[in-house]
């Protein structure tokens, strides 16, 4: 009997994973039709790629990830780059493959970063300030595109989907992070009503489960507010590089692909990909992404085989890659971890 709970747990942790995987994997494929061309076209213009491309390309991917290190490495004082990308790319490997896969993520950096000897306390202030910066990195990209575009008087039908994630971003988030930040009170306001809405789950549910927001995010916020006082010229240096180097990845696909992009046409193809990744319906918006960016290139007047082709090479990099790699830094970790256990 319990080898067959133990199976039927195992079945529905992987059903929802199976599920998002093929939703995702589903969407991608059909982007070339959603752009009016096919795969054959699209192999062929990819298939141009020379070795000397791909490393090029590689090159621009791992210093996008080196400049998001000194993010990483601000949030979480004394941790070195190396742990910073292995934090990075163990995180994005469990996101990019599970749905809602975040949480995830976080738990087994978690994990990681008690290994080094870091508190709870600083991994808490580590994952709130790296976030906070994340969000607000894409909502100011997002805005960046869509305001270009405005300015140099293109006209375009952005996906909804980017709309409503640039409302939703400057209407309610913004203006939530800003009333957390600025008023301690306000914190603990925000987080005493949340106690009370999950003990309210929790006597439906039956739980005994209870939660101490009232003072934990104020707590949170303290800390989180030393950090980014102390510390916002790499924060912000960090994450600026970081998003300058994901434009010029995706300038250097086209080029390596035998187009050309102005500077607004990348802008707006950024702030797509930017927003559509916070839209966890799939892994990393897996599928989403590449319809939305494609969608906004051939809008904008892109060759539908040059903008597929070119989304499809840089979520490569930016979304597939970092799982097998992730995957690889993570399994070097318990070997170490194991190593260390006898002593």
């Amino acid at each position: 009997m319990g080898t067959d709970m133990d199976a039927g747990g195992v079945l529905r942790r992987l059903v929802p994973v199976v599920v998002a995987l093929g939703t995702a994997a589903a969407l991608v494929v059909l982007v070339p039709r959603s752009a009016g061309t096919t795969w054959a076209a699209v192999r062929t213009t990819v298939g141009a790629l020379t070795v000397r491309d791909v490393a090029v390309l590689t090159a621009l991917w791992c210093a996008g990830l080196l400049a998001h290190s000194f993010v990483l490495t601000a949030s979480l004082p004394g941790l070195t780059t190396v742990r910073a990308l292995v934090l990075n790319l163990t995180g994005s490997a469990v996101a990019n493959v599970v749905p809602l896969g975040g949480a995830a993520g976080v738990g087994l950096n978690f994990a990681m970063a008690r290994g080094w000897g870091y508190s709870s306390r600083s991994f808490r202030t580590f994952t709130a300030v790296s976030n906070l910066l994340a969000v607000l990195a894409k909502l100011a990209a997002g805005a960046a595109g869509v305001s270009l575009v405005l300015l140099a008087g293109r006209s375009v039908a952005w996906p909804a989907d980017v709309v409503n994630a640039v409302v939703a971003g400057l209407l309610c988030v913004v203006p939530l992070l800003l009333v957390v930040l600025l008023s301690r009170r306000a914190t603990g306001l925000l987080g005493a009503g949340l106690d009370r809405v999950l003990a309210a789950v929790a006597a439906v549910v039956r739980s005994g489960w209870r939660t101490n927001l009232g003072s934990a995010l104020p707590a949170l916020r303290a800390d989180t507010v030393d950090v980014v006082r102390r510390r916002w010229g790499q924060l912000g240096t960090g994450m600026l590089a970081y998003l300058a180097l994901q434009g010029v990845l995706l300038w250097a696909c086209v080029h390596a692909l035998g187009g050309s992009l102005g500077l607004v046409v990348v802008a707006a193809a950024l702030a797509v990909d930017r927003l559509l990744t916070m839209v966890p319906i799939t892994p990393a918006g897996a599928g989403l992404v590449e319809a939305g960016t494609v969608a906004v290139l051939v809008a904008l007047g892109v060759d539908a085989v040059l903008a597929t082709s070119t989304v499809l090479v840089y979520r490569a990099f930016t979304f597939l890659l970092e799982i097998p790699v992730g995957g690889a830094a993570f399994a070097v970790w318990l070997l170490r971890r194991a190593r260390r256990a006898p002593a």
